[in-house]
């Protein structure tokens, strides 16, 4: 088992208290924020730069996270 399988199957099965598994939820969704922030901001540039598809990429990438983001939401 890898380490990143060991990982998750602790978080999975509790191992962590649950100081540990706030603080990690706070981490991710700071990160996700963070995430949001940059594409939203390189969102208007990435029209610009001529790439084709990129800026449908990072559109794409934001269309995601938002979804991810709703189907958490209405899991609590």
């Amino acid at each position: 088992m890898s380490k990143a399988q060991s990982f998750k199957a602790k978080v999975r099965s509790n191992f962590l208290p649950a100081e540990t598994k706030e603080r990690l939820a706070r981490a991710s969704s700071t990160a996700v924020d963070g995430l949001r922030l940059i594409l939203n901001l390189f969102k208007a540039p990435a029209d610009l730069v001529g790439v084709p598809g990129l800026k449908a990429g990072v559109e794409g990438l934001l269309i995601v996270i938002n979804v991810i983001e709703v189907q958490k939401s209405i899991a609590l």
